[in-house]
């Protein structure tokens, strides 16, 4: 297929995208929903006549997280009072994240919870929508804050 730019001038382009990302990114947290993991003691309990043996059950909650890297932009109209009387969707206020496809990943398999930024929690409120410079994808993502 015929195309206006050489490999060459496409690898260069490539690589000035990643070091523009290189550049501006920024850590965040992305927590997920905790895992339960349920242990059987061997310990026993008391045996009532009639009744087997039971075995006492632990439930635990672990926290499941990740550390991943994203260009972060904040909007810029922080108010949005009276908003909800107007039936449209708006994002100003919150922020927007883009981010490499192991982010996009961990983002997309199971429940985000929150995305902690700068000592800030925000939730997802959109789906991610793939940026695509010459191969190298960065997938962008409208958060809110968290009340």
């Amino acid at each position: 297929m015929p195309s206006l730019l050489k490999q060459g001038d496409i690898n260069s382009f490539t690589g000035d995208f990643k070091d523009l990302f290189d550049t501006f990114k920024r850590r965040l947290v992305i927590w997920k929903e905790p895992q339960k993991i349920v242990r059987h003691s061997n310990v026993e309990t008391t045996l009532y006549a009639g009744y087997k043996p039971q075995h006492q059950v632990e439930t635990e909650w672990v926290p499941k997280s990740g550390l991943y890297s994203a260009m972060i932009t904040y909007g810029d109209k922080q108010d949005t009072n009276n908003i909800a009387d107007v039936k449209i969707d708006y994002f100003g206020g919150g922020c927007r994240i883009k981010i490499e496809q192991p982010g996009r990943d961990f983002i997309e398999n199971g429940k985000t919870e929150r995305i902690d930024v700068d000592g800030k929690s925000f939730n997802v409120v959109t789906s991610d929508a793939v940026k695509d410079f010459f191969g190298y994808k960065l997938f962008v993502y409208h958060l809110e804050n968290t009340k």
